[in-house]
């Protein structure tokens, strides 16, 4: 049995999951389905083609919303109906919270912090509301910090993506335990 997963994360060319299928196939023992697509602004999500498979687990990342001139005033409500939609049809659903190291010299440094703050605790809030997991990639990358990783808010360098393949994996793990038993027995 194949695990399929999906994540829509990073921008383009700015992954930190790029290696987490292999991974993930390794550490499981199974064959895994893995598709990576960038990440949406929150008003798409619902529309995007890729989420009316069948999946095992679907990671979303709120990534794209740091990229709108405008973002989206209330993510929680947008999200809260596809999550219930990924769960009916049998999905775990993770949101990844976002690295709030913003580059220095950033022309809109300070509103960009105040939209990471806002984003993340949007993440917690529809977790509690939602019953979804969450990917706290913002604690797990502040603990090596952005110069280590060459991360920021945006994406990160080879050190960065270990660090977030690593926590995906733990978390995959408890949000698949029972799927990868059967898939594995």
């Amino acid at each position: 049995m194949a695990l399929n997963l999906l994540f829509l994360e990073g921008t383009a060319g700015r992954s930190l999951f790029e290696l987490a299928g292999e991974a993930l196939a390794a550490a499981c023992g199974t064959e895994v389905n893995f598709v990576r697509a960038p990440a949406l602004p929150v008003s798409a999500m619902a529309e995007a083609p890729q989420l009316s498979g069948s999946w095992d687990l679907v990671l979303l990342s709120l990534t794209a919303e740091l990229e709108l001139a405008a973002p989206h005033p209330a993510p929680e409500a947008a999200l809260a109906g596809l999550i219930a939609s990924l769960q009916a049809r049998g999905a775990a659903v993770a949101l990844a919270t976002l690295f709030r190291h913003v580059p220095r010299g950033h022309p809109s440094r300070a509103a960009l912090q105040s939209r990471l703050r806002a984003l993340n605790a949007a993440v917690f809030k529809l977790s509690h509301q939602q019953g979804c997991f969450v990917l706290d990639l913002d604690r797990e990358l502040s603990h090596s910090g952005a110069l280590e990783l060459q991360a920021d808010c945006f994406g990160g360098g080879e050190a960065a993506s270990e660090v977030a393949t690593s926590e995906l994996m733990v978390l995959a793990l408890e949000m698949l335990g029972d799927r990868l038993a059967g898939a594995v027995a």
